[in-house]
């Protein structure tokens, strides 16, 4: 496993290589934004949909890096890797759906259902597969 290091309750999991380190370092930024909103009960839709658009935009743009340099250098594990990234994308899009209440408003309960499932990607994704395609990528010299 990379370096684990926990600040101020968050628990971060570093792989070594530079960029997908800044990306996981602004996912986990994402869900303590939305688990602070909602413990202050200050989620509004304005922000709902503004972490929204950032979760789009980072599945996106993250999973799209991993698996350009997983095709790329040949990775052993990429449809596995895929496959988890797939799924991931689409609990994320289930979960969009009914983050609303119906009425203009957030759903606390399907937002704090959210914040679970990041936390739990963050944790076994990130400190487990992610880590697998690290120790490849340096191996192959990325950095």
């Amino acid at each position: 496993m990379g370096i684990v290091t926990s600040t101020n309750s968050q628990t971060i999991v570093r792989c070594g290589i530079l960029w997908q380190d800044q990306q996981h370092s602004e996912l986990l930024r994402c869900i303590r934004n939305l688990q602070q909103k909602i413990l202050d009960k200050t989620l509004d839709m304005t922000e709902l949909n503004r972490i929204r658009t950032f979760l789009v935009w980072y599945v996106d743009l993250h999973f799209a890096t991993e698996e350009a340099y997983m095709a790329e250098l040949a990775y052993p594990g990429r449809a596995a890797h895929k496959a988890e990234h797939e799924g991931m994308t689409n609990k994320l899009m289930n979960l969009f759906e009914v983050i609303e209440d119906g009425m203009g408003h957030p759903d606390l309960h399907a937002c704090a259902q959210l914040c679970v499932d990041l936390n739990k990607w963050y944790l076994s994704h990130i400190a487990g597969p992610d880590q697998d395609l690290a120790a490849f990528l340096k191996q192959q010299g990325v950095r």
